[in-house]
C-alpha cells in the first residue's frame, strides 16, 4: 500500500460525522485539484468529500512568519461563520 492511500484512507475515517474542515497550505488544496493562491479564505466543494461537509483553505501557518495574517485571519473566519 503506498503511504498516500494510507493518508487518504485515514483522512476518509476522520470524517466521519464531522460538519467541516480547514485545510491548511497548498499540499492540501492541490490534493482536491485546487490553487492555493486562488482559493484561500474561500470555501470548497471537492468531489472526493459528502456535499453537506464544509471545506475552507487557508494558507499554511509557517507563510505567516514572512507575511501578513489576513489571509489567515480570512479563512478563520469564513470557517467559523459556516460550521457555527
Amino acid at each position: 500500500m503506498m503511504c498516500i492511500d494510507r493518508s487518504v484512507e485515514d483522512f476518509g475515517a476522520e470524517m466521519k460525522n464531522r460538519r467541516g474542515i480547514l485545510l491548511f497550505g497548498a499540499q492540501a488544496s492541490k490534493f482536491f485539484g485546487y490553487e492555493i493562491n486562488d482559493v484561500s479564505g474561500l470555501i470548497i466543494k471537492p468531489e472526493l468529500l459528502p456535499e453537506d461537509v464544509i471545506v475552507v483553505v487557508a494558507p499554511h501557518p509557517g507563510v505567516l512568519k514572512h507575511t501578513t495574517v489576513g489571509e489567515m485571519r480570512l479563512a478563520l473566519k469564513i470557517f467559523k461563520e459556516a460550521v457555527w
